[in-house]
Protein backbone atom coordinates (compact mmCIF):
# COMPACT_ATOMS: atom_id res chain seq x y z
CA UNK A 1 0.00 0.00 0.00
CA UNK A 2 1.37 3.39 -1.00
CA UNK A 3 1.96 5.69 1.98
CA UNK A 4 0.25 9.10 1.84
CA UNK A 5 2.22 12.17 0.86
CA UNK A 6 1.89 14.73 3.64
CA UNK A 7 3.39 18.17 3.22
CA UNK A 8 3.14 21.64 4.71
CA UNK A 9 2.50 24.53 2.34
CA UNK A 10 1.73 28.21 2.75
CA UNK A 11 -0.96 30.12 0.93
CA UNK A 12 1.40 32.71 -0.51
CA UNK A 13 -1.36 35.31 -0.80
CA UNK A 14 -1.59 35.35 3.00
CA UNK A 15 1.53 37.55 2.94
CA UNK A 16 -0.62 40.35 1.49
CA UNK A 17 1.52 43.37 0.55
CA UNK A 18 4.65 41.39 1.45
CA UNK A 19 4.12 38.58 -1.05
CA UNK A 20 7.45 39.34 -2.78
CA UNK A 21 9.26 38.76 0.52
CA UNK A 22 7.42 35.45 0.97
CA UNK A 23 9.47 33.85 -1.79
CA UNK A 24 12.64 34.14 0.30
CA UNK A 25 11.04 33.99 3.75
CA UNK A 26 9.29 30.64 3.28
CA UNK A 27 12.42 28.70 2.24
CA UNK A 28 14.24 30.18 5.25
CA UNK A 29 11.59 28.46 7.41
CA UNK A 30 12.00 25.17 5.55
CA UNK A 31 8.69 25.56 3.71
CA UNK A 32 9.10 24.65 0.07
CA UNK A 33 5.46 24.33 -1.03
CA UNK A 34 2.87 27.00 -1.76
CA UNK A 35 -0.79 27.37 -2.58
CA UNK A 36 -1.51 30.15 -5.05
CA UNK A 37 -4.17 31.23 -7.51
CA UNK A 38 -4.28 29.47 -10.85
CA UNK A 39 -2.25 31.65 -13.22
CA UNK A 40 -3.48 33.11 -16.49
CA UNK A 41 -1.48 32.33 -19.63
CA UNK A 42 0.38 35.62 -19.15
CA UNK A 43 1.12 34.95 -15.46
CA UNK A 44 2.27 31.36 -15.97
CA UNK A 45 5.88 32.03 -17.09
CA UNK A 46 6.35 34.60 -14.29
CA UNK A 47 5.14 32.12 -11.67
CA UNK A 48 7.25 29.33 -13.20
CA UNK A 49 10.39 31.49 -12.95
CA UNK A 50 9.69 32.41 -9.30
CA UNK A 51 9.09 28.77 -8.38
CA UNK A 52 12.32 27.64 -10.06
CA UNK A 53 14.43 30.58 -8.81
CA UNK A 54 13.39 29.99 -5.19
CA UNK A 55 13.38 26.19 -5.21
CA UNK A 56 9.67 26.05 -4.45
CA UNK A 57 6.82 23.84 -5.60
CA UNK A 58 3.15 24.66 -6.12
CA UNK A 59 1.33 21.98 -4.15
CA UNK A 60 -2.12 23.44 -4.82
CA UNK A 61 -3.75 25.96 -7.11
CA UNK A 62 -6.79 27.98 -6.12
CA UNK A 63 -9.31 27.80 -8.97
CA UNK A 64 -12.65 29.61 -9.13
CA UNK A 65 -15.58 27.21 -9.59
CA UNK A 66 -18.97 28.81 -10.21
CA UNK A 67 -21.07 25.66 -10.16
CA UNK A 68 -24.12 27.72 -11.19
CA UNK A 69 -22.62 28.38 -14.64
CA UNK A 70 -23.53 26.03 -17.49
CA UNK A 71 -19.93 25.92 -18.74
CA UNK A 72 -18.31 25.40 -15.32
CA UNK A 73 -16.86 22.01 -16.32
CA UNK A 74 -15.12 23.50 -19.37
CA UNK A 75 -13.78 26.39 -17.28
CA UNK A 76 -12.38 23.99 -14.68
CA UNK A 77 -10.77 21.87 -17.41
CA UNK A 78 -9.03 24.93 -18.85
CA UNK A 79 -7.69 25.80 -15.39
CA UNK A 80 -6.44 22.23 -14.95
CA UNK A 81 -4.27 22.66 -18.06
CA UNK A 82 -1.48 24.42 -16.14
CA UNK A 83 -1.26 21.85 -13.33
CA UNK A 84 1.08 19.55 -15.26
CA UNK A 85 3.51 22.46 -15.81
CA UNK A 86 4.08 22.55 -12.04
CA UNK A 87 3.42 18.88 -11.20
CA UNK A 88 0.57 20.15 -9.00
CA UNK A 89 -1.94 17.59 -7.75
CA UNK A 90 -4.44 19.58 -5.64
CA UNK A 91 -7.05 22.08 -6.80
CA UNK A 92 -8.42 24.20 -3.95
CA UNK A 93 -11.81 25.74 -4.66
CA UNK A 94 -14.91 27.20 -3.05
CA UNK A 95 -18.26 26.01 -4.37
CA UNK A 96 -21.58 27.71 -3.62
CA UNK A 97 -24.67 26.07 -5.10
CA UNK A 98 -27.24 28.68 -4.10
CA UNK A 99 -30.56 27.98 -5.84
CA UNK A 100 -29.02 25.66 -8.43
CA UNK A 101 -30.90 22.34 -8.40
CA UNK A 102 -28.82 19.89 -6.39
CA UNK A 103 -29.02 17.12 -9.01
CA UNK A 104 -27.37 19.52 -11.47
CA UNK A 105 -24.71 20.45 -8.88
CA UNK A 106 -23.93 16.77 -8.22
CA UNK A 107 -23.73 16.03 -11.97
CA UNK A 108 -21.37 18.96 -12.59
CA UNK A 109 -19.16 18.01 -9.64
CA UNK A 110 -18.90 14.45 -10.96
CA UNK A 111 -17.89 15.76 -14.39
CA UNK A 112 -15.30 18.04 -12.77
CA UNK A 113 -14.09 15.00 -10.81
CA UNK A 114 -13.73 13.01 -14.04
CA UNK A 115 -11.72 15.85 -15.63
CA UNK A 116 -9.53 16.05 -12.52
CA UNK A 117 -9.01 12.27 -12.42
CA UNK A 118 -7.82 12.31 -16.03
CA UNK A 119 -5.03 14.65 -14.89
CA UNK A 120 -4.36 12.99 -11.50
CA UNK A 121 -5.74 16.04 -9.64
CA UNK A 122 -7.79 16.10 -6.44
CA UNK A 123 -10.36 18.90 -6.14
CA UNK A 124 -10.64 20.02 -2.51
CA UNK A 125 -13.76 22.02 -1.69
CA UNK A 126 -13.28 24.68 0.98
CA UNK A 127 -15.25 24.66 4.24
CA UNK A 128 -17.73 27.23 2.90
CA UNK A 129 -21.51 27.35 2.53
CA UNK A 130 -23.53 25.78 1.21
CA UNK A 131 -22.09 22.37 0.40
CA UNK A 132 -19.31 21.71 2.93
CA UNK A 133 -19.52 24.33 5.72
CA UNK A 134 -20.10 21.64 8.35
CA UNK A 135 -19.78 17.88 8.65
CA UNK A 136 -23.45 17.23 7.92
CA UNK A 137 -23.44 19.13 4.62
CA UNK A 138 -19.96 17.84 3.73
CA UNK A 139 -21.04 14.23 4.23
CA UNK A 140 -24.22 14.76 2.21
CA UNK A 141 -22.23 16.31 -0.64
CA UNK A 142 -19.45 13.72 -0.62
CA UNK A 143 -21.76 10.72 -0.24
CA UNK A 144 -24.03 11.96 -3.04
CA UNK A 145 -21.29 12.97 -5.48
CA UNK A 146 -19.31 9.80 -4.71
CA UNK A 147 -16.22 10.76 -6.68
CA UNK A 148 -12.71 9.96 -5.39
CA UNK A 149 -11.32 13.16 -6.95
CA UNK A 150 -13.82 15.46 -5.22
CA UNK A 151 -12.82 15.96 -1.59
CA UNK A 152 -13.14 18.38 1.33
CA UNK A 153 -10.60 21.02 2.26
CA UNK A 154 -11.13 21.06 6.02
CA UNK A 155 -10.51 24.59 7.33
CA UNK A 156 -9.87 24.69 11.08
CA UNK A 157 -11.13 28.28 11.41
CA UNK A 158 -13.95 28.39 8.88
CA UNK A 159 -15.76 25.53 10.57
CA UNK A 160 -16.17 27.81 13.62
CA UNK A 161 -16.89 30.90 11.55
CA UNK A 162 -19.87 29.29 9.80
CA UNK A 163 -21.25 27.19 12.68
CA UNK A 164 -22.31 27.71 16.27
CA UNK A 165 -21.88 25.29 19.15
CA UNK A 166 -19.62 22.83 17.35
CA UNK A 167 -16.31 21.13 18.10
CA UNK A 168 -13.75 21.34 15.32
CA UNK A 169 -12.32 17.98 16.36
CA UNK A 170 -15.73 16.30 16.15
CA UNK A 171 -16.41 17.98 12.80
CA UNK A 172 -13.11 16.64 11.49
CA UNK A 173 -13.84 13.14 12.81
CA UNK A 174 -17.15 13.17 10.91
CA UNK A 175 -15.50 14.21 7.62
CA UNK A 176 -12.00 12.72 7.87
CA UNK A 177 -12.64 10.02 5.26
CA UNK A 178 -13.44 12.74 2.71
CA UNK A 179 -10.64 15.19 3.51
CA UNK A 180 -8.21 15.85 0.66
CA UNK A 181 -6.42 18.83 2.23
CA UNK A 182 -6.48 21.00 5.34
CA UNK A 183 -6.16 24.74 5.92
CA UNK A 184 -4.62 25.40 9.34
CA UNK A 185 -5.71 28.78 10.73
CA UNK A 186 -5.88 30.11 14.27
CA UNK A 187 -9.26 31.46 15.34
CA UNK A 188 -10.99 32.70 18.48
CA UNK A 189 -13.67 30.15 17.65
CA UNK A 190 -16.39 32.77 17.69
CA UNK A 191 -19.27 32.54 15.24
CA UNK A 192 -18.99 34.93 12.27
CA UNK A 193 -15.89 36.58 13.75
CA UNK A 194 -13.11 37.33 11.25
CA UNK A 195 -10.25 36.89 13.68
CA UNK A 196 -7.95 34.44 11.94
Amino acid sequence: MKSPNYLVACRIGSYGHYVDEAWTHLPSLGIRHIETKCPSDEELPVLKKKVVDHGMQVSSFHCPCDIKEEDVVGKMKSQFDCFAEFDTKVCFTSVHAGDTPRNLVWERLREIGDAAAARDITVSMETHPDLVENSQNARTTMETVRHPNIRVNFDTANVYYYNQGISGIEELKQTAEFVGSIHLKDTTGEYRTVNF
